[in-house]
């Protein structure tokens, strides 16, 4: 049984173990913005529901969501760097089985100008699974 906090923490120790790139953070934690580039990464739920028809405690209920990594990197500096760290981001989740967690296809989309930052975000779709 995997619950989204449990999702979440394997996906995060995931990117924790393989990201060497830049300075990181997650939702909710104190972070100073460098003077360089940077990642945020979180785990967005969303849609979702009951897979299978069973008695409480055996239900599956199918789980979906996305790896949503924002990709800050100084602004005018061109999109060569913003593209190649999306592409390492791709590169640690698209495709793979983490613990309980499916990932599927990814994008990177290109969000533009931020005050200081241009942004481009990343994001990975991804399921799992959660019996009640």
């Amino acid at each position: 049984m995997t619950t989204a906090n449990e999702a979440r923490t394997s996906l995060y120790q995931e990117f924790s173990d393989n990201w060497t790139l830049s300075p990181y953070t997650f939702p909710n934690e104190a972070f100073d913005e460098p003077e360089t580039e940077w990642v945020r990464l979180s785990v967005l739920n969303g849609a979702g529901g009951q897979h299978t028809l069973n008695k409480p405690g055996a239900r599956i209920y199918r789980r979906l969501g996305i790896v949503f990594a924002e990709i800050f990197v100084p602004t005018d500096a061109g999109i060569a760097l913003a593209d190649s760290l999306g592409q390492a981001v791709l590169t640690i989740f698209e495709g793979k089985r983490i613990g309980e967690v499916s990932l599927n296809d990814g994008v990177l989309l290109e969000v533009g100008p931020q005050g200081r930052w241009f942004k481009m975000n990343a994001t990975i779709a991804l399921d799992y699974d959660e019996t009640k």
